[in-house]
This record gives C-alpha cells, sequence and structure tokens, in this order.
C-alpha cells in the first residue's frame, strides 16, 4: 500500500467511524481504476449542516489535523447559525495533517463546485481493497472534469490531466471519448471462407 493510499484509508476510515457522509470526487476516485495516477490530495464533497460539520471537525481531528479551530471558527463563528449555515463564505476549505508523514498531501473539502454539489452528484459505493469508498460516479466525475473553465475568460478550459482522467473513465466505461456513448461490440461476421 501506498503512502497515500493509507492517507486516504485513515481520512475515510475516520469519516465512516464519525458517521460524515461525504462524496469523494476528482484524481482520487481516477486513481481507484488506474493507479499510475498520482495525486496529492483528496476533494470531498460534504453537506452544509451543522450535525455533519461537528462530526466532521471530530474526523479530522482523530486523523491529526491542526486546522481544526481555523476550521471551526469558520464554520460556526460570528454570524454563522443553525439557520445560515448556508452562508459559508468559500465553497472549498483546503485543510493539511499535522502528522509528518502526510505533509506532502492535503484535503479540499468543498460545499460545491461550479454546479456540483454533494446532493445532486450520483454517488457509487466501491469497494476497493476491502474499504468502502463513496464517491461521484466515475460518469460524474467526467462531467465534472469537463465543466472547468478558465478563471479569466469563464470558457470551458480542463487542464490536460482532466482530459487524460476523462479518457480513462472513458476506457474503464467503455464510452467513446468524443461523444459519450458507449461503444457497442461489433457483431463478427464470418468470412467467406467459414461459411
Amino acid at each position: 500500500m501506498s503512502l497515500f493510499e493509507g492517507y486516504r484509508n485513515a481520512i475515510l476510515g475516520s469519516l465512516e467511524k464519525f458517521d460524515v457522509p461525504y462524496k469523494l470526487f476528482g484524481g482520487a476516485v481516477v486513481q481507484l481504476i488506474h493507479p499510475e495516477r498520482q495525486t496529492e490530495d483528496l476533494d470531498i464533497f460534504i453537506k452544509k449542516n451543522k450535525e455533519i460539520l461537528n462530526r466532521l471537525l471530530l474526523a479530522l481531528d482523530d486523523c491529526g489535523f491542526d486546522t481544526l479551530d481555523s476550521l471551526n471558527e469558520q464554520f460556526f463563528g460570528e454570524g454563522i447559525s443553525d439557520g445560515k449555515i448556508e452562508d459559508l463564505e468559500y465553497p472549498t476549505y483546503r485543510i493539511y495533517s499535522a502528522r509528518e508523514e502526510w505533509s506532502e498531501f492535503h484535503i479540499d473539502l468543498s460545499f460545491g463546485i461550479n454546479d456540483f454539489n454533494y446532493e445532486n452528484t450520483p454517488e457509487e459505493v466501491i469497494d476497493h481493497d476491502g474499504i468502502k469508498i463513496h464517491t461521484v460516479s466515475y460518469l460524474g466525475v467526467a462531467k465534472m472534469k469537463a465543466s472547468i473553465k478558465n478563471i479569466g475568460t469563464g470558457e470551458f478550459q480542463p487542464r490536460e490531466k482532466d482530459i487524460e482522467d476523462m479518457d480513462i473513465i472513458a476506457r474503464h466505461l467503455n464510452i467513446d471519448p468524443a461523444t459519450g456513448e458507449p461503444i457497442v461490440a461489433k457483431e463478427k461476421k464470418k468470412r467467406w471462407w467459414q461459411v
């Protein structure tokens, strides 16, 4: 098991332990079907719900994260109440572990990216090496990657690694990467001499 896989399994195991609903997305999902895909982060959708966010903080504390005071302030600080949790300022929060062996990795906790969030993305539960991992479906990940916009122009402009990820997903799902349509196996015809 790689260092990143140990990191991923510890984080996701802690989320399960503290009953935090989540959906993994991004490169870490692609890595599940293409282990050569390198990534140093876990992109995770979570719900904006005070009880869930409290359990999330406990799960992160259980894994040795040192940014919890900051997250607690951002999640529950002045002006944020039960009725106003949807007013959280940032859609994504990047956090790092205090554990030295995990220093090169981070988690991007997200309430939503573009038009995608925990509630509206299709979920798959993947059994990977005996661990149940809740993910956005492979097709959902590909659609998210296809929707990446250039910040300056607002034009759709997936990065090179996102295009590669979409191709990996297309091969895994047996769909045409250009159209998204299923690839149907052509029926083999007998040769004239096989009749």
